[in-house]
């Protein structure tokens, strides 16, 4: 397939961001004493073309101040390493930046607080793939993802973004397609959390782990179309079954 000179992005830019958003004070979570303390921005690398967007950080990364570090982070990291691609390679995220009180999922202020500096975020790293884990990054970011779509059905196939993520043409999307929408503009697909898989622990055929194994082929193979040069082989090969 044909791949197209997107720009690249400004370290310099980024690096202005992130210490932007650490110094935030005024969340809405900033004053309860049950949230955490830290405001958790990213992990992994600025020139990434795989951007990894969770939901919110929890007790041990509010501890240490990256996202995905804890248990649902080494399953992930896991996960990406099988496909060969080196998690320090990807730009890892949240939604939201601080801990929510007591774990729970973050509330609709937080997410409408949290969210323009994440679109920011994007345009910045410009990313080739958004790789939405879980139903609450999911519904932040992309369209017709609304309670009656469970992830459980969205998962593993290119979602069309928000206007104000990305834009692409009404007929670029092709359900079941392995190759992404040919565009400069980033690429989403959901997958289940990992904090979902470690309470599914069965690899049978259509288990969440299997699921998620045939997801992250597919975004292998696209990191392969849409960033060649960080990307020059396919990875781990897609059995026909699973090109439909």
């Amino acid at each position: 397939p044909r791949v197209r000179a997107c720009a690249s992005n400004s370290g310099a830019e980024l690096e202005e961001l992130h210490a932007r958003i650490a110094s935030l004070d005024n969340d809405p979570a900033c004053d309860d004493p049950n949230a955490g303390r830290r405001i958790v921005v990213y992990r992994g690398s600025t020139n990434a073309k795989l951007m990894i967007v969770g939901e919110a950080p929890g007790a041990n990364e509010d501890q240490l101040g990256k996202p995905f570090v804890g248990r649902s982070g080494q399953l992930l990291d896991q996960i990406l390493s099988a496909a060969s691609i080196n998690p320090e390679d990807t730009y890892v995220t949240n939604v939201v930046k601080r801990r929510p009180p007591d774990n729970r999922d973050p509330t609709p202020d937080e997410i409408k607080f949290w969210r323009p500096l994440l679109l920011d975020q994007i345009r910045a790293l410009k990313p080739a793939i958004i790789l939405l884990v879980g139903r609450i990054a999911m519904s932040t970011l992309a369209l017709d993802t609304d309670t009656e779509k469970r992830i459980t059905y969205l998962r593993g196939r290119w979602l069309k973004p928000r206007e104000d993520v990305a834009t692409y043409d009404e007929d670029a999307f092709e359900p079941g397609a392995v190759t992404p929408p040919d565009s400069c503009s980033p690429a989403l697909m959901a997958i289940f959390h990992p904090a979902y898989l470690l309470r599914n622990q069965s690899k049978e055929a259509g288990s969440p782990k299997a699921l998620t194994w045939r997801d992250i082929r597919v975004v292998r193979h696209a990191l392969h179309i849409r960033a060649p040069e960080m990307y020059p082989n396919e990875g781990p090969m897609l059995a026909p079954d699973d090109r439909t």
